[in-house]
């Protein structure tokens, strides 16, 4: 569970799913605060559905084509990208943008994530690693949930939305640290081979 692997993979699954909770849960609550109708908000968490589901059909082939820390970092992206369009608006178009984005984002963070997790163990750790895994994740979400409506009603939108930011640099710096302990990793197997 230490490895940078792991770690890489766990950060991408929570994290997703934290930021993806956090606002997705806070989001009908400010659109109706900011004056738009009840039906507006189903509306909005509909396409942020859309925005987390759909992309499963092909976000493993995105995976096999590009790599999987391209996909991972393309789900912060969109993450942030969320963030964005949430704090420049308040528009009706604006917070289905954000929480499209922020579906994307979700999407490939989460996918990417559990391919990792995968790839992290060996087949005799799989229930451990997995369970302790689901568990980190389950656990956080709920505390992001629990807090999307204090949050939002001491702070505002604009904030809700920055307060994902800090989380999405940890999950890139895991995934950094990852990416980099491999590229180490292939350039030692490589002097090996050629020194022997």
């Amino acid at each position: 569970m230490r490895q940078p692997i792991s770690l890489a993979a766990i950060a991408n699954n929570v994290i997703g799913g934290a930021t993806m909770m956090l606002v997705m849960t806070a989001a009908p609550l400010a659109a109706v605060a900011c004056g738009h109708g009840i039906g507006d908000g189903a509306n909005i968490i509909q396409w942020h559905l859309v925005g987390m589901y759909a992309p499963s059909f092909f976000t493993g082939h995105l995976i096999k084509r590009f790599g999987l820390p391209p996909v991972l970092f393309a789900g912060m992206a969109l993450t942030l990208a969320c963030t964005a369009i949430a704090i420049a608006s308040t528009s009706v178009v604006a917070f289905y943008l954000a929480l499209f984005c922020l579906g994307l984002g979700w999407n490939f963070m989460f996918v990417g994530g559990t391919t990792l997790l995968a790839q992290s163990h060996r087949p005799a750790e799989r229930a451990r690693v997995q369970g302790v895994a689901e568990m980190i994740r389950y656990g956080v979400t709920a505390l992001a949930t629990l807090a999307a409506g204090p949050l939002l009603e001491h702070y505002g939108w604009a904030e809700v939305n920055l307060a994902i930011l800090p989380l999405v640099a940890i999950a890139a710096l895991m995934t950094l640290a990852w990416v980099r302990s491999e590229k180490r990793a292939a350039s030692g197997a490589a002097s090996a081979l050629t020194g022997s």
